[in-house]
């Protein structure tokens, strides 16, 4: 139960996360890449 809802909410976050970085100008690869760099 509780690894389904920690599941569903991180695809929730990391689509949120695509759809803020799409909006600013990121693409969700970039933004990964010069967060390891």
């Amino acid at each position: 139960m509780i690894i389904k809802l920690k599941k569903r909410f991180l695809a929730f976050f990391t689509i949120n996360y695509e759809n803020f970085c799409i909006k600013n100008g990121f693409g969700y690869k970039t933004a990964q890449k010069s967060h390891f760099d």
